[in-house]
């Protein structure tokens, strides 16, 4: 039975839901002004719904296609182009890319290989329900799409400064673990380095969520390290960010992070962050908050 302070944690994983551009049917939207689509290409459209002060939202495009990678960071390479209409006025988009990926630079210990869905960089743009958004994108490439409303609450923004009194000698590979949640039996925050799988399982459940992206991150003790960083329970909507992790004198691992504080909330989470390193680094953990 899941407890009801560890369902809330499970429920922060579910935030927004990622909706699939509807491909090409005129019967469904009149967009016969826009050009057919060219060989090797398909036209894909979406059609939001009627909101009130639409000022206040975007949508954000996720364009890219399904493929087997490792844990390092990937993206397509590509042009995402702004067009005009000629005669009407009206803006459509169009993707140019042979599928080529860049990556990331990590070291992946466990070898694995994952089925994800790669994209371009995301595109935001204007929420504008009297008009579809059209894209033309190669005819292996899928286009997904997030709606996000603005708060009307302003925000302070802080200025980032590195603490000069912890040297760094050299950056560190690392990897944010996914799809985990603090045990409701964890009762003060921490910061921690974890070096066997039953100490981690003191601390994290299992969050995994409907989707390919959806397992917990895979973690071998046998040649990996977590260090965490766990909060303590808040109404306001929270988080911490690595901004790097370095290698300190002698021998230590310098863990650069800050702290994101947002508006309050109606419910109560508990914040962390956690990464995988490697267990080779056996140094003191330094962790250096930015301010």
């Amino acid at each position: 039975m899941i407890k009801k302070t560890d369902f809330y944690s499970i429920l922060l994983f579910i935030v927004s839901t990622v909706t699939f551009a509807q491909v090409e049917n005129n019967e469904l939207l009149k967009i016969d002004m826009f050009p057919k689509a060219e060989i090797g290409f398909k036209q894909v459209y979406i059609q939001v719904p009627v909101a009130e002060n639409e000022e206040n939202y975007k949508i954000e495009l996720h364009i890219g296609k399904e493929a087997m990678v490792d844990c390092n960071q990937h993206a397509i390479i590509g042009e995402f182009k702004e067009q005009n209409l000629e005669g009407w006025g009206y803006t459509y988009y169009r993707v140019d890319s042979n599928g080529a990926m860049t990556s990331t630079a990590m070291a992946c210990l466990d070898g694995k290989l994952e089925h994800k869905f790669i994209t371009l960089t995301p595109q935001l743009l204007r929420y504008n329900s009297k008009l579809p958004v059209v894209v033309y994108v190669p005819e292996d490439f899928t286009v997904k799409y997030k709606v996000f409303k603005a708060s009307n609450m302003l925000l302070d923004a802080k200025a980032i400064e590195l603490k000069q009194d912890v040297p760094q000698l050299g950056s560190i590979e690392y990897q944010i673990i996914n799809n985990y949640f603090v045990k409701s039996t964890v009762k003060k925050g921490q910061k921690r380095k974890i070096e066997n799988q039953k100490e981690f399982d003191t601390l994290f459940g299992a969050a995994a969520i409907i989707g390919k992206d959806g397992k917990p991150t895979a973690i071998d003790f046998k040649k990996q390290n977590v260090i965490a960083i766990i909060g303590n329970t808040t109404n306001y909507n929270t988080s911490y960010e690595i901004t790097g992790v370095a290698m300190g004198a002698m021998g230590t691992v310098v863990v650069s992070y800050k702290t994101n504080k947002g508006i309050k909330m109606t419910y109560s989470i508990r914040p962390f962050t956690a990464i995988i390193i490697d267990k080779n680094l056996t140094g003191k953990i330094i962790f250096n908050e930015i301010k």
